[in-house]
This record gives C-alpha cells, structure tokens and sequence, in this order.
C-alpha cells in the first residue's frame, strides 16, 4: 500500500464510490471514522464511546442512552459528520496516511479489547507491524517545548526508531509531532 488508505475495503463498507470520491453517502464511510469526528465528547461519555464492545452505527443512529444534548445534536447533524470525515480522509490522503480502524486487520491487538481504545488511528510505515505484539513506544510531550526539548526528543526518537521499535504518539505539534518527524 503505498499512499495510505487506497485500499477501498478500509473506507467504505460494500461497494460504493471510489476511495478518491468522497461524495457518497455518510453510510457508505466507515461508522468509526463518522463517529472519530463528533466534538464535545468530555470524559463522561467518552468509556461509552470508546467501549470495546460498541457498535458505532448504533452511537450514529441515536440508540445509545445517556450521550449529552450537544453530542446528540452533533450526531444528528449528518452532513457536517460526512463532510469533516471526508476533509479527515482527504488530509490524510494527501499526508500518506493509513487510516485504521477496529475492524481493520491492521488495527493492534493490544489496543482492539482496552478500554477507551481509539476509534481511529492514522498510520504512516509498515502497518504490519501494528498487529503484532511488535516493540511499540508511545511518545507525548508538551505542545509548547524548549529547544533543548525538541532536541532532545529528535535525537531519543530517530534512535529508538532505528532499533526497530515503532513510535506511537497522538499527532499533536511540539514533541509529539517532533517524535513523527524523527521517526520517518
């Protein structure tokens, strides 16, 4: 797979328009990547909605109890989901990136069965090596580091990487998106 997610079965569920075509139907995207782009979800709701065990067309047809008015709002708002999923999809189309869910083969095996998992991982690199039980080190840090700190963190990331252990880390700018950077 050389640009991310050109794979169709990873975007769409049966057939449909193709991976480059994002005017299809919101049913037609994945309900995770649907559901990874409703706002407002604080820590209260978020176990419901990161539960091993959710159905996400159930959370995006309204049949889950107790979700706030705002997120139910959201949910119900179907073509701003399907429009800030394709510009999610699109982005990570044009960035190289993998877009793996949890019913994606890629998906980790660690992560498939814990709570709070992520509903959406955007990958860049060998996608084998997130199914297996393969060295993995998350690194995060703060979005506002001092030099020494972006320094520090290149020099550690681009050496751990080149042991082989994959770098995990959650995209947002200063160390973590510095982490990114050293690792490719």
């Amino acid at each position: 797979m050389a640009r991310g997610f050109r794979r169709a079965e990873q975007l769409k569920l049966g057939a449909g328009p193709s991976p480059t075509d994002r005017s299809g139907h919101s049913e037609r995207v994945d309900p995770y990547v649907l559901l990874a782009t409703v706002e407002g979800c604080g820590p209260g709701i978020q176990p419901t909605l990161l539960s091993p065990d959710l159905d996400p067309a159930c959370v995006l047809d309204g049949r889950v109890e107790g979700l706030p008015r705002r997120v139910r709002a959201r949910l119900n708002d179907r073509a701003r989901l399907e429009s800030d999923a394709a510009r999610a999809l699109d982005a990570a189309d044009r960035l190289g990136f993998a877009v793996v869910t949890p019913t994606d083969a890629h998906y980790p095996p660690v992560l498939r069965g814990a709570p709070c998992r992520p509903v959406v991982l955007f990958a860049r690199g060998d996608l084998s090596l997130l199914e297996s039980s393969h060295r993995a080190l998350a690194i995060v840090g703060s979005r506002t580091p001092t030099a020494y700190g972006l320094a520090a963190t290149e020099d550690f990331t681009a050496a751990i990487a080149r042991t082989g252990t994959a770098i995990w880390s959650g995209l947002a700018t200063g160390v973590d998106a510095t982490a990114h950077r050293a690792c490719l």
